[in-house]
């Protein structure tokens, strides 16, 4: 039986063989079949990564589902944009995506959608329940195969024209979306330099992790000694990004979500944009400023895209490289698109660093993450340190919907729970260095009185 924690809030990642092993996979699909087939969906469109496991991983997947009495359509070697890009080219009522995302190359783990739906929270535990107790439907499945990659890279073609002739350095890890990436680009008539775009799911140079800025020192050296207009960094399954500037540097990706919005504020007066609960002041201000609505919400890539759709927002962001446009597109996250998105805005405003300006820049430090003993339990944690945070600080703005973001008028905190691991993570900002000192302090003092002696 697979260890349960490989079930998280949104998808399932384990260790293979250590976690979970192929008759796991097996059982998954059946769940995973008898979750869909109980909802009404008939089929799921099945895809996987490059991953060394993933192969057996699908096939025994599909073998379980189709027992449960579901229909496979196989897309084969996918990234996860194409799985999403699936429900509207093909109707798919129902996904499976075989990935880890950037996880190390012995991990893999399940994403998965319903009607549109990325299937997590409640509809997850009910999968969950299912595999657990072994409570299958039964009936015969077949099982098709079906080709999307060149659909999806001809859709991105006709929907984005680019006139400039950009110079492109990508580093994709040796990931699967080092796939697809040069034949995207070149339709864009852009000049590809590839980094480790070889597919080898033992990831032999680094972990496909974009937002880790040490695992692309050759991309950064790429970039300070050759001739490029942009840096890109691709996780494994092709949904997050990181964007480099001409000379190396890294663009944050709550700024890049403020580059997207002020964008699309600009020719949509009042949109409503969404983005995670650890967006900085000067995105914020900026959005307000060009008329739009910033919606703070929770951390995860589930929680935008479904607060999108709430609130029909026309893009969604998050820190950790994510980005959703319901403008002009389906509203999925999707780091090729999102590039591409990027540059038709660099052709207009001349280059990255010009894009770049007008975001106030403020005292700050990095996402901290704080790992906890198992035998803690970090939502009890963040509730007593919000509890003491409302009774010490009454004068500060509380947000509470995913851990405690506590705002003064020149600066905020926040404390939250990982929804994947056994940890805290949190970020601080401040418009001065006393203030940024100040609410250090403070997170630091609330720390300790829950018994973590670590510093931030």
């Amino acid at each position: 039986m697979a260890d349960p924690n490989i079930f998280s809030a949104y998808d399932l990642r384990g260790v293979v063989p250590g976690q979970w092993d192929k008759n796991d996979a097996y059982n998954l699909g059946r769940a995973f079949g008898t979750f869909f087939k109980k909802r009404g969906a008939s089929s799921v469109f099945l895809g996987r990564d490059n991953r060394l496991s993933s192969p057996l991983m699908a096939e025994q997947v599909s073998r379980g589902a189709q027992k449960s009495g579901v229909n496979v359509v196989n897309l084969g070697v996918v990234i996860t944009p194409m799985i999403y890009f699936s429900w509207h080219h093909f109707k798919a009522p129902a996904t499976i995506m075989i990935t880890a995302s950037h996880n190390p190359p012995e991990y893999n783990g399940i994403k998965s959608s319903l009607f549109q739906r990325p299937v997590f929270g409640k509809d997850l535990e009910e999968v969950k329940k299912f595999f657990m107790e072994k409570n299958f439907s039964s009936g015969r499945g077949r099982e098709e195969k079906r080709e999307i990659a060149s659909s999806y890279i001809n859709y991105l073609k006709k929907n984005i024209k680019i006139k400039k002739k950009f110079r492109v350095a990508i580093d994709t890890g040796n990931g699967t979306t080092g796939l697809f990436t040069e034949k995207i680009f070149e339709n864009e008539d852009c000049q590809v330099t590839s980094l480790f775009a070889k597919s080898d799911g033992s990831f032999p140079n680094h972990q496909p992790y974009p937002q880790k800025a040490e695992l692309y020192q050759a991309l950064i050296q790429e970039l300070k000694t050759g001739d490029y207009d942009i840096g890109l960094a691709f996780d494994g399954d092709g949904d997050r990004l990181g964007v480099y500037t001409s000379n190396g540097q890294f663009i944050e990706n709550d700024v890049l979500a403020g580059i997207f919005s002020r964008a699309i504020c600009e020719k949509n007066p009042k949109a409503k944009i969404v983005l995670n609960i650890s967006t900085t002041i000067g995105v914020l201000e900026t959005i307000e400023k060009q008329g739009g609505q910033a919606i703070l919400w929770k951390t995860g890539y589930p929680n935008i895209s479904q607060k999108m759709k709430k609130v029909g927002a026309l893009f969604g962001g998050e820190i950790s490289g994510h980005f959703f446009f319901a403008d002009r597109y389906h509203g999925f996250d999707d780091a090729i698109y999102a590039t591409l998105r990027l540059l038709e805005l660099i052709e207009e405003k001349g280059s990255l660093e010009n894009l770049r300006q007008g975001f106030p820049v403020y005292y700050q430090i990095p996402e901290f993450r704080l790992s906890l003993p198992l035998d803690k339990n970090k939502y009890e944690l963040v509730e007593k340190i919000s509890q003491s945070i409302r009774k010490n600080y009454p004068q500060t703005k509380i947000l509470t919907i995913d851990g405690i973001r506590f705002s003064f008028p020149n600066g905020w905190g926040l404390i939250r729970a990982s929804n994947t691991e056994p940890l805290l993570s949190g970020r601080a900002e401040g418009k001065t260095k006393k203030e940024l000192d100040k609410i250090k302090e403070i997170i630091n003092n609330e720390l300790e009185k829950v018994g973590i002696k670590e510093k931030i």
